[in-house]
């Protein structure tokens, strides 16, 4: 990462932080909802390798399981930024885990992906004493923490994808994928100029084994997925990436749904994670649990 890349990092890093301090002062937290902070799921005391717990306060039986990975384009965000979101989740009657990861460029994201796959292992080891049903587990993530989730399957359903990665998968059994405003193609140039490859991949991305199934939409990929459900709109931009994706499941038979709102200004990227008081996040929400929960009872 080169100083210029360096200085635009810390100044979007600076105003991510003034926007969670405001955004932290103006969410009123669900009085329905409990939630534990900061449990370690690797034990080296990095603040990167903690997750939370969300959990409605009053429930009877074994809760449908939400793990949610939070976004930032890889290199900035930590899961307070997804705080909102999922007690919004728990209050509608889930057990979810938020969990963070490092960032480039302290690790890249072969190495990252691997914490995550440890994270989802630990999660697995704390169902019980949450009251989470193993047979009803989802992986949600916005951004590029819908990348990670893709992968994180991705690598459990491929041995040659987990050995290019470097990584050894998850046993969490994962139902299904909720997919928000996605960052899926890493090793692409984009607008944004968050995708900094060589930063991902090392000096020599060009020749990195993952290299070849960083295009999620081809069938080494999308085939691999369980059903899924996508969301976009004409603001985000990188509603394309979703739209790839989209056709790719489509086209390797994958159960799969695309809510692609119209142009609105504040339905931009993240939208549903950044303000889920807002009508439209409650019907992403709302269409999204419906549509995991479904495929499990059906």
């Amino acid at each position: 990462m080169n100083g210029f890349e360096k200085f635009m990092l810390s100044r979007v890093g600076g105003m991510y932080e003034n926007w969670l301090a405001r955004r932290s002062e103006g969410y009123t937290f669900p009085q329905t909802v409990e939630e534990f902070r900061d449990i370690p799921y690797l034990d080296d005391g990095k603040p990167s390798h903690r997750m939370d717990v969300y959990r409605p306060k009053e429930c009877s039986g074994k809760l449908p399981v939400i793990v949610n990975l939070h976004g930032g384009g890889l290199v900035l965000c930590t899961k307070e930024v997804n705080r909102p979101f999922c007690a919004e989740l728990a209050k509608r009657g889930f057990l979810v885990f938020c969990l963070d990861y490092p960032l480039v460029p302290e690790v890249t994201v072969p190495e990252m992906l691997g914490d995550v796959c440890a994270g989802l292992d630990r999660v697995s080891e704390l169902l019980d004493q949450y009251g989470g049903d193993p047979d009803q587990v989802f992986l949600t993530g916005d951004s590029a923490g819908a990348f990670l989730s893709v992968y994180a399957v991705a690598a459990q359903r491929s041995e040659a994808i987990a050995q290019a990665a470097g990584v050894r998968p998850s046993g969490l059994d994962i139902k299904g994928l909720g997919l928000l405003n996605g960052m899926f193609h890493t090793a692409e140039c984009d607008e944004t100029g968050f995708f900094l490859r060589k930063d991902f991949y090392g000096k020599r991305w060009r020749k990195h084994p993952l290299l070849p199934y960083l295009k999620p939409e081809g069938e080494s990929v999308a085939s691999l997925l369980p059903p899924t459900f996508l969301v976009t709109g004409r603001a985000d931009k990188l509603r394309v990436s979703t739209v790839r994706l989209y056709g790719g499941l489509k086209k390797c038979g994958i159960d799969c749904r695309l809510m692609d709102f119209p142009a609105n200004p504040k339905l931009g990227h993240d939208f549903a994670i950044m303000y889920p008081e807002m009508a439209e996040s409650r019907q992403v929400m709302e269409e999204m649990t419906g549509f995991l929960l479904e495929k499990i009872h059906h």
